[in-house]
């Protein structure tokens, strides 16, 4: 499937809850990043035993894809290092896109604590099309929390950011939003 991939029309791909483990979502990470798989719009890739492994590729394969537009790997252990890999590239996926880009992110159920958090911050400020965040059910702590109310003050592009069931964000964190 995924030698098929660029060479194929598909618009839309769900291979969630199927056990790809982390070479399957390798491989599925080195298609988005050829050329022809630019027509894929969605990429759902939930519960699929990705690892940090998977992740790396995925990363690297969003970070050459321009025409993806929801990527959604949520339940996925991505680790610290497939999580910074991931917000590395979706920076780079959202600023030479010309305007294109993802404009929605499930990253819940990843195991995704704060240094993650404000790499993707800082990668989202710098201007983009992503619409969507969803770190629900993550390790985002107050310092997480507060590095994503500095990037909503500046990406005023964002309409959704999803953070419910992040106990460590606690009152101090919720107060940073209020401010925007």
């Amino acid at each position: 499937l995924a030698r098929c991939l660029p060479y194929s029309k598909l618009r839309r791909l769900d291979l969630s809850h199927n056990p790809l483990g982390s070479q399957g979502t390798k491989s599925i990470g080195n298609a988005l990043g050829l050329p022809g798989a630019a027509g894929l719009r969605s990429l759902k890739i939930s519960r699929v035993g990705m690892g940090a492994v998977g992740a790396v590729a995925v990363a690297d394969g969003v970070a050459a894809n321009k025409g993806l537009r929801l990527l959604d790997i949520s339940g996925n252990q991505l680790r610290t290092s497939g999580a910074m890999a991931l917000a590395a590239n979706l920076e780079i996926n959202v600023t030479r896109g010309g305007g294109a880009g993802l404009t929605a992110l499930n990253l819940s159920w990843c195991g995704i604590n704060d240094p993650p958090v404000q790499l993707l911050s800082e990668g989202l400020k710098s201007g983009c099309s992503l619409r969507r965040l969803d770190l629900s059910n993550n390790q985002v702590s107050t310092a997480g929390a507060q590095h994503l109310a500095m990037m909503m003050k500046v990406h005023k592009g964002m309409q959704q950011l999803i953070l419910d069931n992040n106990p460590a964000i606690a009152f101090e964190g919720c107060k940073k939003f209020v401010s925007l």
